[in-house]
């Protein structure tokens, strides 16, 4: 019984096979016939010339008579002819290229648009703490939280940017939840251990990639004054030859992911010759007093770290002269 049910199964295959050999158009007589275009090169530039090309993998296209339209002109028609070559817009404009394929009285036609962009990318670190009067943007630290911003040229601020369709990706890898139509930013958290990433942008037909790549976190020292404040004219290093018997030494990081310099995220410690010393309410000062017979140096250091994002950590040091 099992092997007549066999022979059955395979007279079955036996014959459809032999069917689709003798009548190769029955088993497609549902399909509908299906045009696709492609663009040479896939991401291109304004005013480039490109490669468009027609495929079909139930029409035989090479037999096919083919009529190609350059917004809605006749560009070029004939047999067999798969391809064009045409320039792209500029910069925000677009061109619309039509393929109309007849065969045996079918018409079948395929439509794109060209769309080239110029584009902008600019980047900051969106959690890198700057002081007050700091008129530039964070850097870029370890691990730190990054917007990149894409802007094409032809990019309008009054009337927003609502209809193009933005594609990032990070490392060639595809993120659709940051990507669809207005999505001009894009957030990242830079992975630690690594030398640099690539975030990629598609906007119509153009692409741009920009690299990250992260900097070192750094320490400031100033004085501190109680009658004028922070003498930030003037930034602390090296050697400091001490004339008063009494100082405050304020310390100020950059680009930790903080929000302050005071964020309970940041660990900050002040030692006074390698031993640790004890600080005011206030951890970013230090004050010292020397009596009025002291002579001699004393290295003064500090150490900045985040408690969470081990490679933000830094130190400075000055040496005294007292």
């Amino acid at each position: 019984m099992l092997t007549k049910t066999i022979w059955k199964k395979s007279s079955f295959i036996c014959a459809l096979f032999l069917v689709a050999f003798i009548f190769p158009h029955t088993l497609f007589a549902q399909t509908r016939p299906m045009v696709n275009i492609d663009i040479i090169p896939e991401n291109y530039a304004p005013n480039e010339q490109v490669t468009v090309s027609a495929s079909s993998f139930n029409i035989q296209i090479d037999s096919a008579e083919i009529e190609w339209f350059v917004d809605n002109k006749t560009f070029k028609k004939g047999t067999g002819v798969k391809q064009i070559r045409t320039q792209a817009p500029k910069s925000g404009a677009t061109k619309e290229v039509r393929v109309v394929v007849t065969q045996k009285d079918q018409i079948t036609e395929k439509k794109i648009t060209l769309r080239p962009e110029t584009l902008d990318l600019y980047i900051e670190s969106i959690d890198g703490y700057t002081p007050v009067w700091y008129l530039g943007r964070s850097q870029i630290a370890e691990e730190s939280v990054v917007k990149v911003i894409a802007v094409p040229d032809s990019f309008s601020a009054i009337n927003g940017d609502s209809n193009r369709v933005y594609t990032w990706s990070k490392d060639n890898f595809k993120d659709p939840g940051q990507s669809g139509r207005g999505r001009q930013a894009f957030v990242s958290k830079l992975s630690p251990f690594v030398n640099s990433e690539n975030i990629t942008i598609e906007v119509g037909g153009t692409a741009k990639t920009i690299v990250l790549k992260p900097y070192s976190t750094s320490l400031s020292l100033y004085e501190y004054s109680p009658l004028v404040g922070t003498r930030f004219e003037k930034e602390l290093s090296g050697k400091l030859n001490l004339t008063k018997e009494d100082v405050t030494f304020e310390v100020v990081p950059w680009f930790f992911s903080a929000l302050d310099r005071n964020s309970s995220g940041l660990s900050v410690s002040w030692t006074v010759n390698g031993l640790p010393t004890k600080t005011q309410s206030n951890r970013s000062f230090l004050n010292l007093r020397k009596g009025s017979t002291q002579k001699g140096t004393a290295d003064v250091g500090v150490t900045v770290k985040h408690k969470e994002r081990t490679l933000q950590s830094n130190r400075a040091t000055l040496n005294i002269d007292l």
